[in-house]
C-alpha cells in the first residue's frame, strides 16, 4: 500500500500541470464529439444539449481559466476542430477567449490544405470535363414533391441549405462559376436577413434561391399558423432581395406536415426532398466526407443531393467531388419555375 501511494505521488508530481486542471473541460469537449458520432439523425442532433453551440458556451462559462480551455481546444484533432468551427466563426462575442483567432486559422488552413490534395491530379482534366449545368423548367402546378425529380441515369441536382454564410457560402460560389455549375440554395429567413447581401449575390451567379423556413424549426412539432407564418415571411423578404426569386420550398430536415403541405400545394409551392443524403452535418472529416458523398452519389445514381452550404468541409471537398464525378460521366440540373 505504501509502494501504491509513493507511486502515485510520483506521477501527480511528474504529470504536466494542465493534466488534470483540464480534465473535466478535455471530459467535456469529448462528449461532444461522442454525441455527434451517436446522433441518428441531424434533427437529433441539432436539439441535443452537446451540440457545440450550447456546449461550448456551457464549457466556457465554466472554465475560468480561459487557456486551458484553449490548449485543448487548440490539441483537437482535426476532424474535431471542423466540428467547433461554425460555433466559433458565429459566436465571437459569446467566446472571448484569447486563442479565437488561431483556431479559425489553424481550421481553415487544414481545410484549404485538405482541398488542394483532394483536387490534386484532376484538374488536368478538369477544361475537358466542364459541362454547364442544365436548367430545367419545372411545372409547379399542385406543389409536386420532388425526390428523384425523374431526373436519367447519372443526372443530379445540386441544393445547399441552411445558409447563406459568410465565411462558407461565397467560397462555394466561386467552385461553382469555376465548374460551370448550377446550384438550387435553401437558405433560411434568419440568415437571409443577416447577410442580404450574400443572398443577392447567390442570384447573381445564376442560381436559385429558395425557402427553408425562417427559423429553421421542425415543422411537423409547430402550431400551423407559426409554421405558415415563417414560409410566408421568408418568401416575402426574397421578393425585397431577388428580383427572380423561385417558390420552392424545403423542411426543415425534412419533417413534413399535412397542413403545411395542403398549403404549399394550394399555393403551387414544390416541395424538394432529396434522394441522396451526403450526411456532411455528421462527418466533418473531408477525406472521409468525400468519399462518402461520392459513394452515395455512385450508389443511388440520380436524383436530388443534399448538402449544406454552411459546412467548411463540404466547401472543402467540392471541387474534388465535382471534378470526379464528371470524370465518371455525372450530369448536373438546376430547377426553375416554369
Amino acid at each position: 500500500m505504501i509502494f501504491s501511494k509513493l507511486i502515485f505521488t510520483s506521477l501527480l508530481l511528474l504529470t504536466p500541470l494542465a493534466s488534470f486542471a483540464d480534465l473535466s473541460i478535455r471530459v467535456q469537449l469529448s462528449d461532444i464529439f461522442t454525441a455527434q458520432k451517436a446522433a441518428t439523425s441531424h434533427t437529433a442532433w441539432e436539439s441535443h444539449k452537446n451540440h457545440p453551440n450550447q456546449a461550448l458556451i456551457r464549457i466556457l462559462s465554466n472554465s475560468p481559466n480561459k487557456q486551458e480551455l484553449c490548449f485543448e481546444l487548440l490539441r483537437l484533432k482535426v476532424e474535431n476542430k471542423i466540428l467547433l468551427y461554425n460555433t466559433f466563426k458565429d459566436n465571437f462575442l459569446t467566446l472571448p477567449l484569447p486563442c479565437y483567432t488561431q483556431f479559425l486559422n489553424k481550421t481553415e488552413f487544414y481545410l484549404k490544405t485538405i482541398a488542394d490534395k483532394l483536387s490534386s491530379g484532376r484538374r488536368v482534366r478538369t477544361v475537358k470535363l466542364n459541362i454547364p449545368t442544365e436548367i430545367i423548367a419545372l411545372d409547379t402546378s399542385g406543389g409536386p414533391r420532388l425526390v428523384y425529380a425523374d431526373l436519367p441515369p447519372k443526372t443530379i441536382a445540386l441544393t445547399f441549405d441552411d445558409g447563406p454564410s459568410p465565411k462558407t457560402t461565397l467560397k462555394l460560389l466561386d467552385i461553382l462559376d469555376r465548374h460551370q455549375v448550377k446550384a438550387n440554395f435553401f437558405s433560411t429567413g434568419q440568415n437571409i436577413q443577416r447577410y442580404k447581401k450574400i443572398t443577392a449575390e447567390i442570384a447573381k451567379r445564376g442560381h436559385f434561391v429558395g425557402n427553408h423556413s425562417w427559423s429553421h424549426r421542425q415543422m411537423s412539432k409547430m402550431k400551423y399558423s407559426e409554421a405558415k407564418n415563417e414560409i410566408i415571411d421568408t418568401f416575402d423578404l426574397l421578393d425585397q432581395i431577388i428580383e427572380n426569386w423561385v417558390p420552392f420550398f424545403r423542411y426543415p430536415y425534412g419533417a413534413r406536415s399535412k397542413r403545411v403541405t395542403q398549403f404549399l400545394q394550394s399555393e403551387n409551392v414544390p416541395q424538394f426532398f432529396w434522394a441522396i443524403d451526403t450526411l456532411d452535418w455528421k462527418y466533418s472529416d473531408p477525406k472521409y466526407l468525400f468519399k462518402y458523398a461520392l459513394k452515395q452519389i455512385k450508389t443511388q445514381g440520380r436524383g436530388i443531393v443534399l448538402f449544406h452550404d454552411i459546412q467548411p468541409q463540404t466547401i472543402a471537398i467540392m471541387p474534388a467531388l465535382l471534378d470526379a464525378l464528371r470524370q465518371q460521366g455525372f450530369r448536373t440540373v438546376a430547377f426553375t419555375p416554369q
